[in-house]
């Protein structure tokens, strides 16, 4: 990989409006946001079937695979076709990709949940008043921002005001833009507005599927926020060099230590953001980090004991390697 630039896999012509990937208005601009950060993309239709996006996965040497509009339909299956969905190659494909560090970044609705759930074993779901434009707000806590600089969270936006399908029952962790305090739903049609949004809501989530990641957001539009959002993650997730199951020295590189954000440099504590040096002294959760040396979990660290039980108290407690 050095001296060339990073390759995305594109996965289009999922979406309920049934563009051809050709055809798709969202794909031209998610491939120039990516390009301008470095990545070169290759596209491949969702109807060319199981095998193909099996065999174009597993042929591309690619860091990170885009999945665009994966939306609703009967028992949470997309509308059409659904074969690419169920067991068969596409999903040992994907599934192993990620698990060996690949970074796949989900758009879309139901589907996608279902996809979240049943094949890489999140609890997230997409129930109730799951469809709204609201305010939402960035978790610095979530656990794959774990030691990301300020630089990092500067480029983020603090706030998030978008029109997106959004999931539940997300672990704090995993979560990266919730419902904000006091959000309500946003809507010009009368009787739309005005309802309280719940907080357990996210329109980002992310988490570690083995060495891998896994991403989703539920933007509709795809408005500016959500193109730099997507951009920043795919740039804190996937190191410099390092593809999975590639090959040579980067590969062959410690894989634990530099293809997950845990264990990148410097520290910073994942509650208040101080960054560890000097008097500040940040340490990683020890029973997290030490399941992590397996591949089991992203492990967030503290500069201090009262940080430590205030992230406790707000859901560490309920994701935390001491407690399984």
């Amino acid at each position: 990989m050095s001296g060339q630039r990073k390759r995305a896999l594109l996965v289009g012509g999922t979406g309920m409006a049934l563009f051809p990937l050709e055809g798709d208005p969202f794909a031209p601009e998610v491939v120039s946001a990516l390009a301008r950060v470095g990545f070169h993309t290759s596209m491949i239709e969702y109807c060319e079937g199981d095998q193909a996006l099996a065999e174009k996965l597993n042929s591309g040497d690619y860091c990170i695979c885009v999945i665009l509009g994966l939306g609703s339909g009967t028992d949470f299956s997309p509308r059409r076709p659904t074969a690419p969905w169920k067991s068969g190659p596409w999903r040992q494909a994907l599934t192993s990709w990620v698990e060996a560090g690949g970074v796949m970044l989900m758009q879309g609705e139901r589907a996608a949940a279902h996809v979240m759930r049943e094949w890489f074993a999140k609890p997230w779901t997409m129930d109730g008043d799951y469809y709204r434009r609201t305010d939402h707000a960035l978790n610095p806590a979530c656990a794959v921002l774990t030691g990301a600089g300020p630089a990092v969270l500067q480029r983020l936006p603090r706030q998030y005001n978008v029109k997106a399908c959004m999931v539940n029952c997300v672990p704090r962790e995993e979560c990266i833009y919730g419902a904000a305090t006091g959000a309500v739903a946003q809507s010009l049609v009368p009787g739309f507005g005005g309802m309280a949004v719940d907080r357990g809501m996210c329109a980002v989530a992310a988490g570690q599927y083995g060495r891998g990641t896994v991403v989703f957001w539920g933007d509709v539009n795809y408005e500016p926020d959500t193109l730099t959002i997507v951009v920043q993650l795919a740039l804190r997730l996937v190191p410099t060099g390092v593809q999975p199951g590639g090959s040579g020295a980067a590969a062959e590189s410690s894989a634990a230590d530099s293809s997950s954000p845990v264990h990148r440099q410097p520290l910073h504590c994942c509650v208040c953001g101080a960054t560890d040096g000097g008097d500040v002294k940040v340490r990683y959760c020890a029973a997290c980090k030490a399941a992590s040396s397996t591949g089991g979990t992203t492990v967030p660290a503290y500069c201090s004991r009262e940080c430590q039980r205030t992230d406790w108290r707000q859901g560490h407690k309920q994701v935390c390697w001491s407690r399984k």
